[in-house]
């Protein structure tokens, strides 16, 4: 097969004019059709890029009046602009309506193959590919993400009927399954860039992605695809039938994670092979997570219909090669973040609330809303492990929090979706919760946060000139770092008070690190905020600063994302700072009356 096209609907990519591209095009076509060449010689293109049908009905309708139509029908399906490959397409008509038109992947495909096969040719998918970079503006470990990416778009490539799909390319420092070391790229960068491989082969490296194809390759190719298994937008399982054996292969989107037993029979699951998306035998698996599992039955396996993740739970499926186990009894259930399911049984005794006592307030870390004190590990005397458990909650909120997931569930998710993010905080081990009224009966552990400084005790300082050994500019260039690059992966913390900022080094005078606690009211979204929601966060984050030493904090963060500090955006601080004014007068008079 010989392909001309370059990203033809890119002409800053592609460097090609429409008239410059025909006539390359007539130019090969003649050649691979002329009767002196040898018949087995095929040709593909034009190689649109993205999914804009537009483009393909266009040149397709251009080249059928020449008479000079491709045997391949080729389109480089880019589902990175979708973020996850199952997502539905934002970018068609804005993220309202994308989960009204529904333009997945597999939708995508099957109307460029339509449009390909009026014209009575049939469509391949040459080339996609997620960049580590792309990846990294909101994810954490993009090297696993783009191994997860590859095997789900496959996967689905294979379910949209394509005959064929390509990863390109295969040797490159930002998108390749094989990393060459880091080169500097070109300004105007081209797609025929990627001809050249540079760096010793020597200091060539697989990636998981290589490994991912791998073992795609091993399963799937010649197979039957028997359709997918289940309808669940948070869940995929879909079938392909080999010669002597059935595989599933599944997976969750981002972040999720469905418990196998929700979706197999037990005796399924025990007579089955499960493989991970690199290739290792891993039966005795719990979950199924964003990473997808080949299943190999000896036969067909039936799919329970309520097959779905685990409802409002976020986890994090890349935590120092640990595992998540799902932990429960007759009355409490939860998860825990072990090596082994021993392990993780052990942990889940050590850690019930049978075995626990809420301290008084003079034995805790803090005793208001919730009671918060400090344990041994269960797993490691040496260590510490945090709890925290709601003990006194308003009127309304018992009202309007009777129906939302537990706070502990929600301060787990919360922590998750930071270590998904790359954004410290203080490392989750497990929430346990009551399987009925779990209002109060709810527990949150994590590990316990070496440093005695959070950024309140130091504003505090600030707000009344005591600089001691700490400077205004020895923090804020590194707090501002910190709180841009949260806002940038798309969180939305909500309770943003400096008290929830820990200090990770004691010495201010060293190079300064952040972690984030108190998790459970955070937002995350896809895609970085927007300013009004950046805003409410940092009105809360320097309550405590002077005016100037606000502005100069803010000056430095618009700095960060290329805005000035503005009056306008100077009331969302006025309004929250005369709130709090408020609420502490009504808390004295309520404390006089008392």
């Amino acid at each position: 097969v010989i392909e001309i096209g370059s990203t033809i609907n890119r002409v800053r990519w592609a460097g090609y004019s429409l008239a410059g591209f025909f006539a390359t095009w007539r130019i090969a076509h003649a050649v691979i059709k002329s009767n002196h060449r040898s018949t087995n010689l095929l040709l593909a293109g034009p190689n649109i890029t993205d999914f804009e049908p537009v483009y393909n009905i266009g040149f397709l309708s251009l080249m059928a009046k020449y008479n000079v139509l491709p045997d391949i029908h080729t389109d480089n399906l880019f589902a990175e602009r979708s973020t996850e490959p199952e997502r539905f397409d934002h970018k068609i008509a804005g993220r309202a309506l994308a989960k009204w038109l529904r333009y997945n992947l597999v939708k995508k495909s099957h109307l460029l193959q339509k449009i390909a096969f009026q014209y009575g040719i049939k469509t391949s998918s040459p080339s996609a590919f997620w960049t580590l970079p792309r990846i990294a503006r909101i994810l954490a470990n993009p090297e696993q993400k783009q191994a997860d990416y590859l095997s789900r778009y496959l996967v689905l490539c294979a379910a949209s009927g394509l005959k064929s799909a390509y990863w390109g390319p295969l040797i490159c420092h930002r998108e390749g399954l094989i990393d060459e070391g880091e080169f500097a790229y070109p300004a105007l960068e081209r797609i025929t860039h990627y001809a050249t491989c540079r760096g010793d082969v020597s200091d060539y490296k697989n990636r998981p992605a290589f490994d991912a194809l791998r073992t795609f390759q091993a399963f799937v190719p010649n197979s039957e695809y028997l359709g997918r298994l289940n309808d669940s937008q948070n869940l995929e399982i879909h079938a392909f039938k080999r010669a002597q054996d059935v595989v599933h292969i599944a997976w969750t989107i981002n972040g999720r994670a469905a418990k196998i037993s929700d979706c197999y029979t037990m005796n399924d699951v025990e007579d089955a092979s499960i493989y991970t998306q690199t290739g290792v035998l891993q039966n005795g698996t719990q979950l199924m997570t964003e990473s997808p599992h080949y299943l190999v039955f000896k036969q067909a396996a039936s799919i329970k219909l309520s097959a779905d993740v685990i409802p409002n739970l976020t986890i994090n499926p890349v935590t120092d090669k640990k595992s998540y186990f799902w932990v429960e009894d007759a009355d409490w259930q939860g998860m825990v973040i072990a090596n082994t399911q021993a392990e993780a049984d052990s942990l889940f005794a050590g850690l019930h609330p049978s075995q626990l006592e809420t301290p008084n307030k003079a034995d805790a870390l803090r005793h208001s809303r919730n009671a918060i004190w400090t344990m041994s590990n269960p797993l490691n005397d040496a260590t510490k492990i945090v709890v925290k458990k709601p003990v006194r909650m308003h009127w309304h909120k018992r009202i309007l929090d009777k129906n939302k997931p537990s706070k502990a569930r929600r301060s787990w998710n919360g922590a998750c979706e930071l270590l998904r993010r790359g954004v410290a905080t203080a490392a989750p081990v497990g929430f346990i919760e009551a399987k009925e009224n779990s209002l109060f009966d709810n527990y949150y552990y994590c590990e316990y946060v070496v440093g005695n400084l959070s950024v309140r005790e130091v504003f505090d300082r600030f707000a009344v000139n005591d600089f001691s050994s700490f400077k205004t500019e020895n923090l804020f260039g590194p707090l501002v770092e910190f709180m841009r690059n949260m806002h940038d992966k798309g969180i939305f913390f909500r309770d943003l008070s400096a008290g929830n900022v820990l200090i990770k080094q004691s010495n201010i005078l060293d190079k300064v690190a952040f972690s984030l606690i108190d998790t459970a009211r955070l937002y995350a979204y896809n895609y970085p905020l927007h300013m009004n929601k950046r805003l409410s966060d940092l009105s809360r984050l320097c309550n405590k600063l002077k005016p100037t030493q606000r502005d100069a904090f803010m000056q430095l963060y618009c700095a960060q994302i290329g805005q000035k500090f503005t009056v306008t955006q100077k009331i969302p601080f006025v309004i929250y700072n005369t709130k709090v004014a408020i609420k502490r007068q009504f808390r004295h008079i309520r404390r006089a009356l008392r």
